[in-house]
């Protein structure tokens, strides 16, 4: 087995898990996989009460503005979703999104979405010439709206139950 270096942990990958501790307080604990031959699981969440375990994939992306508004631009492979070595149970998308007050800062967003959701909603989309998945997604946070723009035929595909929705991990 060949461990992972830990020391060499994603930004966006900390950043999911400190706010997973903070949401889901003492009840779970939040693991990271010490064998990097685990690639499609990024950690694992613990209930400690009923000891259900749940993983999860995190994909991360910064998020552009395009006449006054956000969004972000995520690409996943066919495989990542339906052929997953170790299959997990959620993936998050984390995305920064830039507030502009007296100086910068950066919100994050997450879109907390079950595998077996995902899979739904990309049978609504076309995957392209190398197997992927485009999601093209604008985030309102303060009025709590997530939209899919990638989708067959031009339709949108409405993400807002998953923005910011991390009782589903419980």
């Amino acid at each position: 087995m060949t461990l992972r270096n830990v020391w060499s942990l994603q930004k966006q990958e900390a950043t999911v898990v400190d706010t997973l501790k903070k949401i889901l307080k003492n009840d779970f604990e939040v693991f990271l996989p010490a064998n990097s031959h685990l690639q499609d699981v990024d950690l694992a969440i613990i209930n400690l009460k009923n000891h259900k375990t749940k993983t999860v994939q995190i994909i991360s992306s910064p998020s552009y503005k395009h006449r006054g508004d956000y969004y972000t631009w995520i690409s996943i492979k066919k495989d990542i979703i339906f052929h997953q070595v170790y299959p997990v149970d959620f993936f998050i998308f984390a995305i920064n999104i830039p507030k502009f007050l007296k100086f910068e800062k950066m919100l994050q967003a997450y879109i907390v979405i079950p595998t077996s959701d995902l899979k739904k909603i990309v049978k609504n989309k076309n995957a392209d010439a190398n197997d992927e998945y485009h999601f093209s997604i604008w985030i309102d946070i303060d009025n709590k709206y997530a939209i899919d723009y990638r989708n067959k035929n031009g339709a949108s595909a409405d993400l807002s139950k998953y923005l910011n929705n991390f009782d589903v991990l419980k």
